[in-house]
């Protein structure tokens, strides 16, 4: 997972897990000032992840990144065409 400055499109953190409490951890180290900044975050709609978020960014968006809403929509697709 990696976090990014949209406006500068500076990486902030890579996260390399999949993990909810790894997840977690990053998202308690934000100060609070900070996370009242945050609008929306953009993730692969990983369960433990958006569970992580709605527990620490309870404010925020929670959008899905459109590499995996591609892959779904290609997934259902394909689906729909066996039956």
């Amino acid at each position: 997972m990696q976090g990014e400055d949209l406006v500068s499109s500076t990486p902030i953190a890579v996260l390399y897990t999949h993990k909810k409490e790894e997840l977690a951890g990053f998202l308690d180290k934000i100060p609070p000032y900070a996370k009242r900044k945050i609008d929306e975050v953009v993730i692969d709609l990983n369960s433990g992840y958006k569970n992580a978020i709605r527990k620490a960014l309870p404010h925020v968006r929670i959008a899905q990144d459109p590499f995996t809403r591609q892959k779904t929509i290609r997934k259902l697709k394909r689906y729909l065409k066996v039956y």
